[in-house]
């Protein structure tokens, strides 16, 4: 036990001595801290952040509105139960099954 403890000693003291040694120990931890405080300071939060009590906010692209009348939409979630000012142009269906036939039936484009 006692020469674990002397080649301890001899390792600890060696590499305490290396800048590469202290810098990877000490000097990353540090550094990764820093930015991690520093970047959402600078920038803010990176992305939006929903309230699930508020309606999304959907932005559609005017190519979908020239080719597509009324489209059709099957919601698994739950989370898009009304498509409100959207409900002239989206129908929310039950199942694919339902969807699939107002498709056929030409209810719906899309």
């Amino acid at each position: 036990m006692m020469r674990l403890w002397k080649v301890f000693n001899y390792e600890l003291k060696r590499n305490l001595r290396r800048k590469g040694y202290l810098f990877a120990t000490f000097g990353i931890p540090v550094l990764a801290f820093v930015l991690g405080s520093i970047f959402p300071l600078l920038f803010g939060n990176a992305g939006p952040q929903n309230n699930p009590n508020e309606p999304f906010n959907v932005n559609i692209p005017s190519e979908f509105l020239r080719v597509v009348e009324h489209a059709g939409y099957v919601d698994e979630t739950g989370l898009f139960t009304d498509p409100g000012e959207l409900r002239t142009l989206f129908s929310r269906y039950d199942d694919e099954a339902a969807a699939q036939a107002a498709l056929s039936a030409g209810e719906i484009d899309t």
